[in-house]
């Protein structure tokens, strides 16, 4: 995560901003989790990154693994007002991600 958010330049929390990447991040998962659920979703995995046990060494500071029941519920949160409406938060708190989709 960002020491301090950064939000897109000419947006009103450009202009206004004081968070910290976590703040910015806090405020999108407020939203986001609950959507999440709402299209069907759950979060099996929130935790800090520890290390790479294989492969190049890589320094993150969270992982998150969450579960959909089929790819018209994936679509689904993305489509959604409220968490369309957060994800600049996202974007603001991130310096770098990481997403995979995996079907079983």
């Amino acid at each position: 995560m960002r020491a301090r958010a950064a939000y897109a330049e000419g947006t009103e929390a450009a202009n206004t901003n004081t968070s910290s990447g976590k703040e910015a991040f806090d405020r999108y998962a407020a939203v986001s989790g609950p959507t999440l659920e709402k299209v069907g979703g759950r979060f099996l995995l929130l935790a800090p990154f520890e290390s790479a046990l294989m492969g190049a060494e890589e320094d993150w500071d969270l992982v998150v693994v969450g579960t959909y029941p089929d790819s018209k519920a994936l679509l689904a949160l993305h489509e959604d007002a409220d968490y369309r409406s957060v994800y600049p938060h996202r974007s603001a708190a991130l310096e770098r991600q990481k997403v995979f989709a995996c079907s079983a």
